[in-house]
């Protein structure tokens, strides 16, 4: 199980999430929003993670997202460019609110999971 420890900020949610090397990854999602879909992160709790071979961007998708459906994994470097879904990124620009090499984070979690299925554990740290 991965576990991603999110701190929710009024324009965005950033987590960071290790690696089983221990590498620590940032994860870009849009503000809490009530839920709300294509506008808001989805919510705290623990998602099982499929590899995806039918969604836009093909890296991994979510399952059982309460309320919602095709939660990807994908590369964005901004929130704007989510729809609720999560950006990785290797770092994290906090003065522009930009997430930076996601494309890297996103072959780097294929590296660790491949083809195969985990467990996302989203905790609020506030």
């Amino acid at each position: 199980m991965q576990t991603a420890f999110r701190t929710k900020y009024k324009t965005h949610c950033l987590s960071t999430m290790a690696l089983p090397d221990g590498q620590e990854i940032f994860i870009l999602e849009r503000p809490w929003l009530n839920n709300e879909p294509f506008i808001s992160c989805i919510p705290a709790g623990q998602y099982t993670v499929h590899p995806d071979s039918k969604g836009q961007f093909k890296y991994y998708e979510l399952a059982s997202v309460p309320q919602r459906s095709f939660i990807e994994i994908h590369p964005a470097n901004w929130v704007h460019q989510l729809e609720g879904c999560l950006a990785p990124c290797m770092d994290f620009n906090n003065n522009k609110i930009m997430g930076l090499r996601s494309r890297e984070a996103c072959e780097l979690i294929k590296y660790w999971f491949g083809d195969s299925s985990w467990i996302l554990n989203i905790v609020e740290t506030n």
